[in-house]
């Protein structure tokens, strides 16, 4: 093979890891395969959850391990989103190791956090790995200066051999804590303020007064950026520095009982979800072309 037929090799196959990242980012729609199970480890120290100073560098530990059984197994493809708060861990860039094979890409996101992706696809049907198999690891500065923060798993899935489905898995999250004492920000998102709340590892935070907002009807908090988690004050606890999300739906009284046009919907979905769909059909459909693309090439550069 050429040299730069291996040059163009390499950036079609970086520039196909970097869409397969953009795909996972939409939600899986297959049912999970209960023949394997994995967990997905987050830790430092061999711990899920620390005790730091503001300052401190930490190292965080991503581990796969096959959990059904201690059996070997064959990888095909795998993926997590590592999310952090930007507020309160800065990523140290040349501290991030990984397995052979594994690629990383860190990104921003909407919601003051950031995600670290590992993703590792097999292009020849398939590697062995060991039950326990230790993705990568990276270093934090913890800059947060009050409180707790977590470092989590997002859509962590092990995928099938065809691609169409994925494996069982857990995770286990890290959870970083400077002080027991936690603050609880409100995000009225257009509504009227509501103040922050101060509250102790594991105590409940207070139902404040609803907020207010011209031509919407409040209905409820969310303890997401997308409004699809609402949060239980009865119930739920806290166990890190949190954002809290208001929803809001379209007030037609407030509109004279105005008739919305037949299929507008009177919910405000601040995510977006109909614009993530049609994105994630588009970049499959992108995905598609370029996994021709690399077969081909490969088979070109075979027979010369």
């Amino acid at each position: 093979m050429k040299p730069r037929q291996v040059i163009g090799m390499k950036r079609l196959s970086a520039l196909l890891v970097a869409i397969l990242l953009m795909v996972t980012v939409a939600p899986t729609v297959f049912a999970a395969d209960t023949s394997r199970a994995y967990l997905f480890d987050l830790s430092s120290n061999g711990k899920n959850s620390i005790e730091v100073l503001c300052g401190d560098i930490i190292t965080v530990t991503l581990t796969l391990e096959r959990t059904d059984n201690g059996a070997d197994n064959t990888m095909y493809a795998m993926q997590d989103e590592i999310e952090y708060d930007k507020n309160f861990f800065r990523l140290i860039e040349d501290s991030v190791m990984l397995r052979s094979g594994i690629q990383s890409v860190s990104l921003d996101m909407r919601d003051n956090m950031r995600r670290l992706y590992m993703n590792y696809v097999s292009f020849a049907g398939g590697e062995g790995w060991s039950p326990r198999v230790v993705i990568g690891s990276f270093q934090m500065e913890v800059i947060g200066t009050s409180g707790a923060s977590k470092i989590t798993n997002q859509n962590a899935l092990v995928s099938t051999r065809d691609g169409f489905s994925e494996y069982s898995s857990a995770v286990n999250d890290l959870t970083v804590i400077v002080s027991s004492v936690l603050t609880v920000r409100f995000e009225s998102n257009g509504g009227s303020a509501v103040p922050d709340q101060i509250v102790s590892i594991g105590d409940k935070v207070v139902r404040p007064t609803n907020p207010v907002k011209s031509g919407y009807t409040f209905s409820g908090w969310y303890n997401d950026f997308d409004l699809r988690n609402p949060w239980n004050f009865a119930a739920d606890s806290v166990n890190r520095n949190m954002v809290l999300y208001a929803g809001w739906t379209i007030d037609t009284t407030a509109m004279g009982n105005s008739t919305l046009p037949p299929g507008t919907s009177t919910v405000v979905d601040e995510g977006g979800t109909n614009v993530w769909v049609w994105v994630a059909v588009s970049v499959i459909v992108v995905l598609i072309v370029l996994v021709l693309l690399l077969i081909v090439l490969r088979r070109r550069s075979q027979e010369r």
